[in-house]
């Protein structure tokens, strides 16, 4: 790239902390080096729930920047309470000049119920049973990135089951909507 050009220059970021040397040639003379050095800055935006709050694991960070169902919240330290309020939660982390954003943590609100609803087997890896479920229903289950893997409107009379075969192992968020009721219960999947 020619100086004066107004054309950008670019390097892949390196892996570990390195020094560049810039040179331009025009009309056959080479100037003297340019010597850049780039720190590779690592961030943590992993987001953690600890006793009603959520936290980053980055704790060194510049200044934090958090986000609730994307609108930004007034709070810009490492940890975030969340005062019952669920959503889908991200944090941008500065540090260094640098920055990174989280991936999507979903909050729910709503207590995990123990009623009648029963989700089997749990964990599961295969097909997921749901029983007591009358008449009509919505069926969203969530990835812990916050990601619907399935939503499904129907009627149940009693039992909905659905196929978990190609899913991810870890946890998910089952919700069951029915008769004006939300209940929300967690499905291992092994």
């Amino acid at each position: 790239t020619a100086i004066g050009t107004g054309e950008m220059f670019s390097a892949p970021a390196p892996v570990t902390s390195s020094t560049y040397y810039l040179t331009q040639t025009i009309q056959g003379c080479e100037s003297n080096a340019a010597v850049i050095n780039v720190s590779k800055v690592v961030i943590d935006a992993t987001i953690v729930y600890e006793n009603g709050m959520l936290r980053v694991a980055e704790t060194e960070g510049d200044f934090f920047e958090w986000f609730r169902n994307n609108g930004r919240v007034a709070f810009t330290s490492s940890t975030l309470p969340l005062n019952g309020l669920d959503g889908t939660y991200t944090v941008v982390v500065y540090k260094d000049g640098c920055y990174k954003q989280s991936k999507p943590f979903v909050v729910t609100g709503l207590p995990e119920e123990s009623d009648a609803v029963d989700i089997f087997p749990n964990p599961a890896s295969d097909r997921v049973f749901i029983d007591n479920v009358p008449g009509d229903y919505r069926l969203i289950v969530y990835s812990t990135e916050g990601r619907i893997m399935l939503d499904q409107k129907g009627t149940a009379g009693g039992r909905i089951n659905f196929s978990v075969f190609n899913w991810s192992k870890g946890l998910y968020a089952v919700t069951v909507g029915f008769e004006g009721r939300k209940v929300v219960k967690r499905l291992v999947i092994e």
